[in-house]
């Protein structure tokens, strides 16, 4: 995986190795930041650690849905594929960029959504939760590789949708996501997998339908 293959390069970065991943087919940004990072290692050693847009992820789309929120010191990063959700965020025209952060007010707008997340896997479970509830007819595409992380992703991605009672279907390499700005879903508990990210998409979808069940 591209986690392994960044592991190694960072290890053996100084010693005159080089690592030469084969069939990168997803998350190839992440392999060009950690190019990046040693390269720039190789003229100082003082590096600011950035957000992590993965994580920022959840609480942007729940506040793009729900509520103003700001989040200070979170920069678009052209390295962290998950900062796509920006593209998004834009198309929703939901999201501000400031020069101390970004600023996230709902607005709520009918639109279908196409996107490719063979490099950005990670934000999938993010996009699960916020595609249902935007009015459209939502296409993902470049997925596949959503079965080799922490748990089946795929599987669990789909199991999530049938609970809450979206319209999905996959066909011919094509996610399909019928999105709608009045889903309303009885209550319903959820087994998650031991993986922190289904677990977060979980959580939103809980957190946005039950927010008052105690």
């Amino acid at each position: 995986t591209t986690q392994f293959a960044s592991g190694l390069q960072l290890a053996s970065a100084f010693s005159g190795t080089e690592i030469l991943p084969e069939g990168l087919e997803s998350s190839q940004s992440y392999w060009q930041m950690t190019q990046a990072l040693i390269e720039r290692f190789r003229v100082t050693n003082e590096y600011d650690v950035p957000k992590d847009w993965s994580s920022a992820s959840y609480p942007l789309a729940f506040a793009s849905l729900n509520q103003a929120a700001f989040f200070p010191g979170l920069f678009r990063d052209m390295f962290q594929a998950d900062s796509k959700i920006c593209e998004l965020l834009e198309k929703l025209q939901s999201i501000h960029y400031r020069t101390d952060g970004i600023e996230i007010k709902p607005v709520h707008i009918g639109i279908d959504i196409n996107m490719d997340v063979s490099d950005c896997l990670d934000l999938v479970p993010t996009l699960i939760y916020l595609l249902p509830h935007i009015q459209g007819q939502h296409r993902l595409t470049g997925f596949q590789n959503l079965i080799h992380k922490e748990s089946d992703r795929l599987a669990e991605c789909c199991n999530l949708l049938k609970v809450f009672g979206v319209p999905h279907k996959m066909q011919d390499n094509q996610f399909f996501i019928q999105g709608s700005d009045h889903l309303k879903v009885p209550f319903s508990y959820l087994e998650m997998p031991d993986d922190h990210r289904m677990v977060m998409a979980g959580a939103l979808f809980l957190r946005h339908h039950y927010r008052d069940w105690e």
